[in-house]
């Protein structure tokens, strides 16, 4: 919102639903949380230009399978900003 300085973030844990409006990042699970986290730093790191990128702990409270989706992403991103340098902790 340009007028108002701020961020307004609502979560679409559902794309494929045509019911799915997307909801409050307040009310997400721990897991959800996270995994949201990971989208929004990709969707950031597309336009903001650091040499360095670092996650630590990302993958808190995620199950197994959105772990393994969470790396999948990280390693596909890393391969096309292969000119940057990425740290990630789990």
């Amino acid at each position: 919102d340009a007028e108002n300085p701020r961020l307004d973030i609502t979560v679409n844990l559902n794309p494929g639903s045509q019911l799915s409006q997307g909801q409050d990042p307040s009310t997400l699970s721990g897991g959800e949380t996270s995994f949201s986290t990971v989208a929004l730093l990709l969707s950031l790191w597309e336009v903001i230009d650091t040499p360095v990128r670092i996650l630590d702990e990302f993958d808190i409270f995620m199950d197994a399978a959105h772990r393994q989706i969470s790396i999948n992403m990280l390693v596909e991103f890393a391969k096309l900003y292969s000119t940057r340098q990425f740290v990630f902790l789990t």
